[in-house]
């Protein structure tokens, strides 16, 4: 299932985790309020969303405390939505110039975990917008309606798109999840792979 953390959450988010680092304590929930300009209620029901997800942790008591248990993944290249761009590989240990933090579960089912900047609008349905960041992992088989990148390939170079993946025995559907945009269908015999599954998704306006 596709896990999005809103604008509001990262905000939030964010505010807590600079709060902590300046006052070693959390702000209570009014307090994030007033200088968030939201209502506490609003305040109290993205932090539940947010222990959730596994950035934050309400104790007992009912403070907020920050989950340090967070991991650095590298974010590698931009990933367009809406037309096929040249892939660009890098090796896992190159000198990357960007890295989001994300909770430690959420890369618990598997080894190593990465991130893309999503480019165009036609997965803005689901909640992908331009410069998101998408988190991802390697796996080259994936459900009908998991949402992935798809490569072509030939013997000079690789294009690469992020879509909705549907299988046939002789085809590739990818679908976009916004009415402007036209489904593509891919014949198995013209080089397709299925390289990498999305699992998160994080706002980055």
């Amino acid at each position: 299932m596709l896990q999005t953390l809103t604008v509001h959450q990262k905000k939030i988010r964010e505010y807590y985790h600079n709060y902590f680092i300046n006052n070693w304590i959390c702000p209570t929930y009014s307090e994030a309020a007033w200088n968030l300009s939201m209502s506490t209620a609003g305040v109290y029901k993205h932090i539940l969303n947010l222990e959730k997800l596994g950035y934050l942790t309400r104790t007992a008591s009912g403070n907020v405390e920050i989950n340090k248990n967070l991991q650095k993944v590298k974010v590698l290249w931009d990933i367009s939505c809406g037309h096929w761009i040249d892939v660009i590989e890098i090796e896992p240990y190159s000198n990357f110039s960007e890295e989001i933090e994300v909770p430690s579960s959420m890369l618990k089912s598997f080894d190593t975990g990465y991130a893309l900047k999503a480019e165009w609008d036609s997965m803005n349905e689901i909640g992908i917008f331009d410069w998101d960041y998408v988190v991802i992992k390697y796996q080259n088989t994936i459900n009908d309606g998991d949402i992935g990148v798809v490569i072509i390939k030939d013997d000079f170079e690789e294009k690469a798109l992020l879509k909705q993946i549907y299988k046939t025995p002789s085809s590739v559907l990818l679908k976009p999840k916004n009415e402007r945009f036209g489904s593509i269908i891919l014949w198995k015999d013209k080089h397709v792979e299925i390289r990498w599954k999305l699992v998160w998704v994080i706002s980055n306006f």
